[in-house]
This record gives structure tokens, C-alpha cells and sequence, in this order.
């Protein structure tokens, strides 16, 4: 993955509130379990941002 870099506070905000999902939101996108969703991570399929976060757009490729 590219590195992220960010010209100012703001643009590291917005980048955040747009693209940033917690765990819970990317299992009600995906339509799966907790347990499917880890098994994603597991598998390497999906990469966490962070400790529980996704990004968005890596979602919409699964």
C-alpha cells in the first residue's frame, strides 16, 4: 500500500470521516459475521487500518 501523506489536520480529517470504517460498519457492508470478517484478515484477503478500522474503498473490491 502506498504511503498516506497529508497536507494539513483538515485533510487528514476529512480523509478519516470519509474512508475510515470501524470493524462493525465493514461486517454491515460486507453482509458477513465478526467470524467471517476475521477469517477475511486471517487469510490476508482484507487488511485492517489500525488495529479495528478498514478503508472503505478495499471493501468495495471484495
Amino acid at each position: 500500500m502506498n504511503k498516506l501523506v497529508f497536507e494539513s489536520i483538515d485533510e487528514l480529517r476529512e480523509f478519516m470521516e470519509k474512508e475510515v470504517i470501524t470493524t462493525s460498519e465493514a461486517i454491515e457492508i460486507i453482509g458477513c459475521s465478526r467470524q467471517n470478517l476475521k477469517q477475511l484478515v486471517d487469510y490476508g484477503t482484507l487488511k485492517p487500518f489500525g488495529r479495528c478500522f478498514f478503508l472503505l474503498h478495499l471493501l468495495t473490491i471484495l
